[in-house]
């Protein structure tokens, strides 16, 4: 009997530990969330004639990309005819990346690789592309947050911007194009439909 009762208890013990980890992962994932939720809503506020999608899901239906049909993008800004496609990425630490490599490391407590966020960053900019009229001047970003450290990273290219999260509100309010509010409503419409 004695067996048996502690059998159950390692099942509880161990079910309790696993509930334990869907929550922590819950809340990471909450955690974040509210992270890009927060850098829109202060962009919103500096930029009034800003139209903001977040959590963007684009079919692509040539699959481009690894076979993907689908690609989530964190965060579009649209001004005038201006489009801001952001990817953030939620690594602290030394970053250490090159543009070419498919591959990034970071380095917090352990060690971490994750995706080079440019490639990404660029595959949703040109689903964007497909989408918005051929004049909206796409403007890929890579937000990375304040705590990281960048040095390391080796990046000529300008095609992409690579950011910390403190700066995206500023770099985005201070490129205001001088178009109508009419065309950002019509790119929002497009982007809004296709998503």
């Amino acid at each position: 009997m004695s067996e048996i009762n502690d059998f159950l208890m390692l099942i509880a013990s161990m079910s309790l530990i696993f509930l334990i980890m869907i929550m922590i992962g819950e809340w990471r994932v909450g955690k974040e969330a509210k992270w890009n939720f927060q850098i829109a809503k202060r962009i919103k506020k500096e930029c009034h004639s800003a139209k903001i999608l977040t959590d963007v899901e684009l079919h692509d239906k040539k699959k481009m990309w690894g076979g993907r049909s689908k690609v989530n993008i964190d965060l579009v800004v649209i001004i005038g005819i201006s489009v801001y496609v952001i990817h953030f990425v939620d690594v602290r630490g030394y970053v250490y990346g090159h543009e070419v490599t498919k591959v990034w490391w970071s380095i917090y407590k352990s060690k971490k690789k994750f995706l080079n966020p440019m490639e990404i960053c660029y595959m949703e900019s040109e689903i964007v592309k497909k989408i918005v009229p051929k004049a909206t001047n796409i403007i890929p970003v890579v937000v990375f947050p304040d705590e990281t450290n960048l040095n390391y990273i080796d990046v000529s290219s300008d095609d992409i911007k690579i950011i910390y999260a403190s700066q995206l509100t500023e770099f985005i309010c201070t490129k205001r194009s001088n178009v109508e509010g009419k065309y950002t409503q019509e790119i929002y419409e497009l982007l809004q439909n296709a998503n």
